[in-house]
């Protein structure tokens, strides 16, 4: 099933991930990205190295031999922040195979584009939404945001 409503709307996308009320949470900006903070989840920081062949949309339109190599900046329930020299479509949909190395766990889904921003150093940072994730594959970030968690809670210790 598609995402509906436009990215610029206030409503968030829940587990059913159908339009829900308006979200009343704060949005702030993400100053290592410069993107405005969208989404309803921990926002962890990840490295992954994709590459994305083909890409497609719902009404049988596919581009094929895109070719573009992405890196995954970041990850949480809903979807993932990754930077690309390409240019690629929002709206559009490609298959990815995500793989934790620490966990050894993996993830196979399919990513919506959802908005694009160009950043000072020339890459072109975009949003993505996972479509269609089985609530099975909640213990995987359950343990992330645990571990994410623990780590910010010692390096504010050791800080102080």
């Amino acid at each position: 099933m598609p995402l509906r409503g436009t990215v610029d709307s206030l409503s968030c996308l829940h587990k059913s991930r159908r339009p829900a009320k308006k979200c009343y949470r704060e949005r702030v900006t993400d100053c290592e990205v410069g993107m405005t903070e969208q989404r309803k989840n921990i926002r962890m920081p990840i490295r992954m190295h994709l590459e994305v062949s083909d890409i497609f949309k719902q009404d049988n339109v596919k581009v094929s031999n895109i070719n573009a190599p992405i890196e995954v900046i970041d990850i949480c329930r809903d979807g993932i922040g990754f930077v690309t020299t390409s240019t690629l479509p929002i709206g559009f949909y490609f298959n990815s195979r995500l793989e934790f190395k620490n966990s050894n766990n993996a993830i196979n889904c399919v990513i919506q584009i959802i908005r694009q921003n160009r950043r000072e150093d020339g890459l072109n940072h975009y949003g993505c939404t996972f479509t269609g994730m089985p609530a099975v594959f909640d213990y995987i970030f359950e343990e992330m945001e645990e571990e994410f968690r623990k780590n910010k809670a010692e390096k504010n210790a050791q800080a102080e």
